[in-house]
């Protein structure tokens, strides 16, 4: 089927193996970091995952499972199957479905194929006028997100908008350090924490998550958390632990992408824990809110889709 994953525009350290326990890991001759022969792919990879650098974007692809010269990935919540084959010669072969890559072994995974938190400046005391002042200009940058999304004659300037928002906020807290409540209180966190979702850039998605745990997991606001810890999750490789992203199918039918273990009870005990409603709850809210002509957001295990 030729399923999309939707980006949802709604609103501990952080390490990349903090999912569920792995279905099986990548076959050990294929473990490594790799270089294409005539590109600039780099490929690193790991027992569950792989990363990818395509020469401007680094992704992931977790492992599904591993089938005989085949492999199956997870790429952002969706199935990816990659054929391989190594080489006498000592490279390695990979069909992806877009093209065939040939590879060379490396002797140590490069920077762009490693993914870290984005530097942060001391957190140390602001004066107030400065305080107010970001609080206005993220509260601005946030509410000028939404007007656009919801107006559909100036959403195509939403894209601009959030890679605005992204170099203002890479550029604040690698002086200031984190937007974080104790300073700016709860709500600039939150609308910091959101505007940090909506750019997708994973080193700042997984430097604000441990900032957003602390601040809103247990606080009344813990769907924020949840949604960009799914979001992280998905983007990784991992399922997603708390039910909050959807795809769509060729149909245009939405269902819920991948949770750990394909475990919908265990998934509103979570959801429960932190004081939010259960998962059917969420996606009646979701179906109404995006997709009112539909009858449900379909819940599947992986293996359906």
């Amino acid at each position: 089927m030729n399923l999309k994953r939707l980006t949802l525009l709604a609103f501990a350290t952080v390490v990349l193996a903090a999912a569920g326990p792995a279905v099986s890991q990548f076959p050990e001759p294929l473990l490594g970091a790799w270089e294409e022969d005539a590109g600039k792919t780099l490929m690193n990879v790991q027992p569950e995952r792989i990363a990818l650098f395509d020469g401007a974007t680094l992704s992931f692809r977790g492992l599904i499972r591993t089938e005989t010269d085949s492999l199956v990935l997870r790429n952002e919540g969706l199935k990816e199957f990659w054929k391989y084959k190594l080489l006498e010669n000592g490279k390695l072969s990979v069909e992806t479905g877009k093209g065939r890559m040939l590879l060379n072994r490396l002797n140590a995974p490069p920077p762009a194929v490693q993914l870290e938190p984005l530097p942060l400046g001391a957190a140390t005391a602001l004066p107030a006028d400065r305080v107010l002042a970001i609080q206005n200009e993220i509260a601005t940058r946030f509410r000028h997100e939404q007007d656009l999304v919801k107006d559909p004659a100036r959403k195509s300037g939403y894209p601009a908008a959030v890679a605005e928002n992204r170099t203002y906020l890479v550029n604040l807290i690698r002086e200031i350090g984190w937007i974080d409540s104790g300073r700016f209180g709860s709500q600039t966190a939150l609308y910091a924490t959101i505007i940090a979702k909506h750019t997708e850039d994973l080193g700042l998605m997984m430097t604000a998550l441990p900032f957003a745990e602390s601040a809103f997991k247990d606080s009344g606001d813990g769907q924020t958390y949840a949604v960009l810890y799914d979001a992280f999750q998905l983007h990784i490789g991992e399922p997603q632990r708390y039910g909050t992203q959807v795809g769509e199918d060729e149909n245009g039918n939405p269902f819920l992408l991948p949770v750990e273990n394909d475990d919908v009870a265990a998934v509103n005990e979570r959801l429960r824990s932190m004081g939010i409603p259960p998962l059917e709850k969420y996606l009646e809210d979701l179906r109404v809110a995006l997709y009112p002509d539909k009858k449900e957001i379909r819940i599947a295990k992986e293996a359906a889709y």
